[in-house]
């Protein structure tokens, strides 16, 4: 999935702006991470092979009887025929989410957004307050992970609000809006949950958006 098909240079100029406004705003380095998937999930042509097939199988054994009967020495042809159609419509982008299943999406998603976080040494701040974007476009997820140096609190709004808002913004279409919205609900939450004495930190990390196809 190409990030280009799905966010403007306006998009990302405004994600990168709102980076910058939220950490003027309080301590702390958020890094906006955007990937078109965060695996291809083959599984899911196959359960779509499997699903077709059945029921090109079933399509068969019920023309098979009756006034109507087709050659019954063809039940290949049919759960052949199904199951390429399965496997086919399973490229399209919201069968496959359905047979990649909820836990399955959650969990690459998750494992991506660990990953992403050690590629861009998220850790490597000054007081450890560094704070990953992770945006998954296909699956419509988004993960927050902060470092050490933020303290987790469950008062007022949440990491979850925020990755439920981008969720909503990419299922809407309108993803570039969404985080810049999400970063700037970000900056909200990190000045609330900082120490006020911990004073301001230099820009370490980039604002510009990381983008990855895959």
């Amino acid at each position: 999935m190409k990030i280009e098909n799905v966010f403007s240079k306006e998009d990302l100029g405004r994600i990168e702006a709102a980076v910058a406004l939220a950490e003027e705003r309080a301590p702390g380095e958020i890094v906006p991470y955007i990937v078109g998937r965060s695996d291809r999930y083959p599984e899911a042509s196959w359960r779509g092979a499997a699903i077709g097939g059945a029921f090109g199988a079933a399509v068969w054994a019920v023309l098979s009887f009756g006034e109507w009967a087709i050659d019954p020495t063809l039940p290949a042809i049919y759960t052949l025929g199904g199951a390429a159609a399965g496997f086919l419509l399973a490229r399209l982008a919201p069968i496959r989410r359905r047979l990649a299943g909820r836990r399955s999406l959650d969990r690459r998603v998750e494992q991506r957004a660990r990953a992403a976080f050690l590629e861009r040494e998220v850790f490597a701040t000054t007081g450890r307050r560094g704070v990953l974007l992770f945006v998954s476009v296909f699956e419509r997820r988004a993960a927050v992970l902060a470092d050490a140096g933020i303290p987790v609190r469950s008062d007022g709004e949440t990491w979850t609000d925020v990755t439920h808002a981008i969720a909503a913004g990419l299922e809407a279409g309108r993803p570039g809006e969404a985080i810049s919205d999400a970063i700037a609900r970000l900056g909200k939450i990190l000045k609330r949950v900082s120490d006020p004495d911990a004073g301001e930190t230099p820009d370490q990390l980039p604002n510009k958006p990381i983008t990855r196809d895959e």
